[in-house]
């Protein structure tokens, strides 16, 4: 029996992933798969359930879909990589909705076009397998990780991290936001 099924981890709590993750679903379904939507309450719950879910039903997941952004990818990647290194392996793809979106640009992956971007997951099962390249991370405390854009571990992590904790922000214009840094007056007028 073939692999039917596509799993769609999103963010439950995240309106934009809902609804991204919603029309993904019809898209899907017309193209012959069975969408199983994934969520959980948090992170974690939600890397525990994506990998118990894998392990117990491995013979029919065609695919596993991040639905969100770079944090979602980052989480649906830590599973997939655990499980590889377990000998189990499961194509990867990816319907951006996140404020965070960097891997699917440098695919190339429609952001902001949930459709177009549920038919490139349906094209990608037809099509020869492709690999991507992830960075192997240890960090200081211990913990292990795979990364398939950039490391952020400095000033930006932290500017993130504060970031994601303004609820009244939305999206990106959370990076942009009034920041107590100034340039230097030597930086000015500097042209390249």
């Amino acid at each position: 029996m073939p692999r039917r099924e596509i799993l769609l981890v999103h963010n439950g709590a995240s309106l934009v992933g809902r609804n991204a993750c919603e029309r993904a679903v019809g898209i899907l379904r017309a193209g012959g798969y069975d969408p199983r939507p994934l969520s959980a309450a948090t992170a974690q719950a939600l890397s525990r359930d994506l990998t118990a879910t894998l392990r117990n039903a491995s013979t029919r997941i065609a695919a596993v879909v991040a639905v969100g952004g770079d944090g979602m990818v980052h989480l649906v990647l830590q599973s997939l990589n655990r499980l590889r290194e377990q000998g189990v392996e499961f194509p990867f793809g990816l319907i951006p909705a996140g404020s965070g979106n960097d891997l699917a640009r440098f695919h190339g992956v429609p952001v902001g076009d949930v459709e177009r971007a549920a038919g490139r997951v349906l094209r990608g099962l037809e099509s020869p397998e492709r690999s991507m390249d992830l960075v192997h991370v240890t960090c200081a405390d211990g913990s292990h990780h795979v990364c398939a854009t950039a490391v952020c571990l400095g000033l930006d992590a932290r500017v993130n991290a504060r970031a994601n904790r303004w609820s009244s922000v939305t999206h990106s214009v959370k990076y942009v936001a009034r920041s107590p840094w100034r340039p230097s007056p030597c930086a000015r007028g500097v042209t390249t």
